[in-house]
């Protein structure tokens, strides 16, 4: 070996030495020795916090479904008593109108969402649904399934009122 790459091995083993080290002493602030669990969200969690997005929690005071515009078998086998049905939402500075929409596990939901004062988008994070910008009068239907019972967040992502975002929920019953 040179001498050239000698010294290079010496710098080369010097930095890793000083790597470990300095691993060993930031250790405890890279790695607290407990990190706390996320608390299982709670529908109030759901209310307060804009992170949580979903509770398996469904509030006990909803105990129907929310009256819809129109609903239909889902499935022409009888023994099935899923449905599909239909509701008008719309959006306003004021808010969403109904802000909560409850329905049963397993049904299909076709909402009709409609821009009053503005353009407005829709967004059911959890579920996966989103419509982008509705334009002020403009009426849009947005179908999606509900396979499992609890409370989902509904919001304006992007295009909401100057007065900020506005919320609404989305509750699933279970299927008895």
């Amino acid at each position: 070996m040179t001498k050239r790459q000698v010294i290079t091995v010496i710098v080369a083993g010097i930095l890793v030495l000083a790597i470990i080290i300095s691993g060993y002493v930031f250790r405890e602030s890279l790695f607290p020795e407990e990190i706390p669990l996320r608390e299982e969200p709670t529908y109030e969690n759901l209310l307060e916090d804009e992170s949580v997005e979903y509770t398996p929690e469904v509030p006990e005071e909803v105990t129907t479904t929310t009256p819809a515009k129109n609903e239909a078998p889902a499935s022409s086998n009888p023994s099935l008593d899923t449905k599909i049905r239909f509701y008008n939402l719309q959006a306003s500075s004021a808010g969403f109108e109904p802000s909560q929409i409850s329905v049963i596990s397993g049904d299909s939901v076709n909402v009709e969402f409609t821009a009053l004062d503005g353009d407005y988008d829709l967004d059911f994070p959890y579920l996966g649904a989103y419509f982008s910008v509705t334009r002020e009068g403009q009426t849009r239907t947005l179908p999606f399934d509900t396979s499992m019972s609890g409370t989902f967040k509904f919001s304006c992502r992007d295009f909401c009122p100057a007065e900020g975002r506005i919320l609404g929920t989305l509750v699933v019953l279970p299927r008895e």
